[in-house]
């Protein structure tokens, strides 16, 4: 079996990733591409896309969401959505 390296990320780490200007940038970049498999919830996406349009721009925030639903269909990965078999309906 081959170890393939898990990065769960954090609205902070994916926001300098997708800010060229961030001092940080560079890193964040490389850190993905060492990244076999990266973790997204859906609450980070939701902030990211929220922060960069406020900060940047409608554009941006497209352009982060569409690169990263993009790597998720490049790599096969499948999308989670929580569901619970009780048959009560959501709180």
């Amino acid at each position: 079996m081959t170890d393939i390296p898990v990065a769960i990320a954090d609205t902070n780490a994916l926001y300098r990733l997708f800010t060229p200007k961030d001092p940080r940038h560079t890193a964040h970049q490389g850190a993905l591409a060492r990244a076999g498999h990266l973790v997204v919830s859906s609450m980070v996406l939701t902030e990211l896309g929220y922060l960069l349009t406020s900060r940047i721009g409608p554009a941006a925030a497209m352009n982060a969401l569409d690169f990263i639903a993009g790597q998720a269909g490049a790599r096969g990965s499948r999308s989670s959505t929580p569901h619970h078999t009780s048959g009560a309906p959501w709180p």
